[in-house]
């Protein structure tokens, strides 16, 4: 089993940044602040950073469509899926951009705050002709360079980052692999969910205040059981109000 590396603590904030800019000037790098923690026997760091400032740090390497996907770390771009996100982006003032993963390559020098807990206060240096790379989040990274271009408020704000440290290729597949394992919502939670369609909003609404189906409509599962006393789905109710008002 591999051994994690030793994270020097301080028992106050000066010293730890102190520290942590000592090292940045001796290797020509930058300090970022994060939080400290240990998973599944890697070091990990969390952090929010100016989204200039993640353009800047992360780096993709996208597979070409038609080539060899083992020796890259990403997969092949698509950028329809790009578009759409820039596009939401730039149009949703309220929008929610989840925290991009990034991996690198090289230990990181990491100096933490000395807590009695897990997770630590940190500050940890970026070598100079370093790069963080994108495990997961790719698209989310393409559609900010060009959602930036469009609606340049947007780097007023800030993004999550989950840093891993990974220099095996495969590994960081293996990692994007687990962090893709997510679990589709249900037509029916889409409904419930997603207030942007106003055709959702008619479905909840119906659903929830007309006299037959109160109380008979399935709003989370995708089907009606055979022993359920529900009659429709609410993606059904939202077909056959998409029907109504729209044929």
């Amino acid at each position: 089993m591999t051994t994690i590396p030793i994270v020097p603590e301080f028992d106050t904030y000066q010293e730890m940044f102190a520290k942590a800019a000592e090292a940045a000037s001796a290797s020509i790098g930058r300090p970022v602040a994060g939080v400290f923690y240990k998973q599944g026997g890697r070091r990990f760091i969390s952090a929010s950073l100016p989204i200039p400032a993640l353009l800047s740090l992360a780096r993709r390497e996208s597979a070409a469509k038609k080539g060899d996907p083992s020796e890259a770390r990403n997969r092949p771009l698509d950028t329809g899926h790009v578009r759409e996100i820039a596009e939401y982006l730039s149009s949703e003032k309220q929008y929610l951009l989840p925290p991009v993963m990034l991996n690198s390559s090289q230990e990181l020098q990491i100096f933490a705050f000395r807590t009695p807990n897990e997770t630590k206060p940190c500050v940890f240096v970026l070598p100079f002709d370093a790069h963080l790379f994108v495990t997961d989040g790719q698209h989310r990274l393409e559609a900010l360079r060009r959602a930036v271009e469009t609606t340049p408020g947007l780097q007023e704000d800030s993004v999550g980052v989950t840093i891993v440290e990974e220099a095996r290729l495969d590994k960081v597949h293996q990692d994007f692999f687990d962090a893709a394992q997510t679990k589709p919502l249900s037509k029916s939670l889409l409904v419930e969910y997603d207030g942007r369609e106003p055709v959702n909003g008619m479905a909840r609404e119906i659903g929830a205040h007309a006299a037959i189906l109160r109380d008979r409509v399935e709003r989370i599962g995708g089907t009606v059981g055979k022993n359920s006393l529900k009659l429709f789905t609410s993606n059904q109710v939202k077909q056959a109000v998409m029907q109504l008002v729209v044929g």
